[in-house]
C-alpha cells in the first residue's frame, strides 16, 4: 500500500526524458563491483568479460518523506520508468545484457538516490604486448562515455571494484577505475576507463614448451655426436628440427601477427640454431674422421692434442735394424771351401728377407696405431663438442629465465 502511494506521488509529474538537477550537474558514480575474465584472444587483440555495470546518481524528483509512508525507505521500479544515464562502451565489439528486459529494475531510496545494476557480457579491444610471452602481464581497458551530454550536464565519478576473477590461463591482479575529460567539437565530455590488470599463468608453457624444447635440444646434440661417422646423423637432425618447428608453430598460433618476436620465439629459434650448428659440425667431423682414419700416414699434429686435451701415444715397437752380413771377399774365398761361401750367402739373404718382413709388419702395425690415435683424438673432440653444445643449451635456458626475472612486469 505504501509502495503504491510512493510511486503514485513521485511519478505523478515525473518526466524521464529530462535530465535530473536541471541547470546543475548530475554526478553519476561509475561502479563495477564484479569483473570476470572469460577469454583473451591474443591474435585478435580481444578480451571477453562478464561485468556488473552499476551506476548510482541522485534524482531530486524521486524523494519522499518516509514518515508519511510508513517508514518505507526504498522501492524497486522498472528501469524504463526513470531517467537513465546515456552512456556507451565505445571500444566494445559485442555487448550482451545477461538479464531479460522485463526484470530489469532500479532501486530508489527516499533521498532520491537511484541504483542501476546491469550484468552484461563484453567483448572489447585489448592492446596486447607479448614481448615477454609467456611471462607477460597485460592491462585491458574498457572505455565508457556519454555521446550526447557534456560534463556540465552529467559528470562521471570513479567508483570501485569489489570482486575480480580470472580464468584458467590468466590471473587478474587488480582493477582500477579512472575518469578523464576530452573535448569533442568544442564540448567537454567525460571518459571513464576501467583498467583490468591480468597476468598469464606461465606454468603450462614451461611444462609443455620450454622444458620439452630444452630436453629435445640436449638429446639432439647427444644423439648426433653419438652417431658421428654413420649415416644416421641427417635423420636425427631433421627429426629434431621438425620437432622444434612444431613447438614454434604452437607458440605462433596463439600470438598476434606482428613484426616483433616474443621472448619464447627467440629461445626456440636459438635452440633450432644450436641443433643445426651441431648437425653441421657432426657431419664435417664425420667426413674428417673417415678421411684421416682410412689414410692415416702420420700422427695428428701437436695442436690437435692441445685442443682435445689429450696426450700423444706412440707405438713402442720399432722396425728392426737390418744387420748386413759382412761382404765376403771373393778373393779371400779363393781356395777356400765353395760350400762355405754358398752357406754364408744363403744366411745373408735369409736375414735380409726376414728383416724386410718384420719391417713391413711393424709399419702396418704403426699405420693401424696411427688410425687408432686419430680415432681416439676425434672421440675426444666429439665429447668436447657435446660438452660445449650442452653448456650452450644450459646457458640459453638460464639466460631465458634470468632475462624474464629481470624484465617481467610485476
Amino acid at each position: 500500500r505504501f509502495t503504491e502511494s510512493i510511486i503514485k506521488d513521485i511519478f505523478s509529474s515525473y518526466n524521464k526524458k529530462i535530465v535530473p538537477n536541471a541547470g546543475t550537474t548530475t554526478h553519476v558514480i561509475m561502479n563495477m563491483p564484479l569483473m570476470m575474465l572469460i577469454d583473451v584472444k591474443e591474435n585478435e587483440h580481444l578480451a571477453q568479460f562478464v561485468v556488473s555495470d552499476m551506476k548510482t546518481w541522485i534524482d531530486p524528483r524521486l524523494r519522499w518523506d518516509p514518515l508519511n509512508y510508513g517508514n518505507k525507505t526504498t522501492i524497486v521500479v522498472p528501469e524504463e520508468d526513470v531517467w537513465l544515464p546515456p552512456t556507451v562502451i565505445y571500444n566494445a565489439i559485442e555487448i550482451e545484457v545477461l538479464m531479460m528486459e522485463k526484470v530489469r529494475n532500479v532501486k530508489i531510496d527516499n533521498t532520491g538516490r537511484v541504483f542501476w545494476n546491469v550484468p552484461m557480457s563484453l567483448t572489447t579491444t585489448c592492446q596486447l604486448k607479448v614481448d615477454y610471452f609467456p611471462f607477460d602481464a597485460q592491462t585491458c581497458t574498457i572505455f565508457s562515455t556519454s555521446p550526447v551530454l557534456r560534463v556540465e550536464e552529467m559528470n562521471a565519478v570513479a567508483g570501485r571494484t569489489n570482486t575480480v576473477f580470472g580464468n584458467a590461463e590468466w590471473t587478474q591482479i587488480g582493477a582500477l577505475i579512472t575518469v578523464a575529460n576530452y573535448t569533442e567539437f568544442g564540448d567537454t565530455k567525460f571518459d571513464v576507463q576501467y583498467h583490468v590488470n591480468i597476468r598469464r599463468n606461465y606454468v603450462y608453457y614451461i611444462v609443455v614448451i620450454v622444458l620439452p624444447t630444452f630436453l629435445l635440444s640436449v638429446l639432439t646434440v647427444a644423439g648426433i655426436f653419438t652417431a658421428a661417422g654413420t649415416t644416421e646423423i641427417i635423420g636425427i637432425g631433421l627429426t629434431s628440427l621438425l620437432a622444434l618447428s612444431v613447438m614454434l608453430g604452437i607458440v605462433a598460433e596463439s600470438l598476434p601477427k606482428s613484426n616483433s618476436l616474443t621472448l619464447m620465439g627467440y629461445y626456440l629459434l636459438l635452440c633450432m640454431f644450436v641443433a643445426s650448428l651441431s648437425i653441421i659440425v657432426a657431419v664435417i667431423l664425420s667426413l674428417v674422421i673417415e678421411h684421416y682414419c682410412r689414410s692415416a700416414s702420420s700422427y695428428p699434429p701437436r695442436c690437435f692434442y692441445s685442443i682435445a686435451c689429450a696426450k700423444r701415444r706412440e707405438l713402442r715397437e720399432k722396425s728392426p735394424d737390418i744387420e748386413m752380413v759382412e761382404t765376403i771377399d771373393k778373393e779371400k774365398m779363393v781356395g777356400e771351401s765353395r760350400e762355405m761361401f754358398v752357406l754364408c750367402s744363403m744366411i745373408r739373404d735369409y736375414i735380409l728377407l726376414q728383416s724386410k718382413v718384420e719391417g713391413m709388419k711393424v709399419k702396418e702395425k704403426e699405420k693401424i696405431w696411427m688410425s687408432k690415435e686419430w680415432r681416439r683424438l676425434f672421440n675426444r673432440l666429439e665429447i668436447l663438442f657435446v660438452v660445449v653444445f650442452q653448456l650452450v643449451n644450459i646457458g640459453m635456458l638460464a639466460a631465458f629465465f634470468s632475462f624474464v626475472y629481470m624484465n617481467s612486469v610485476d
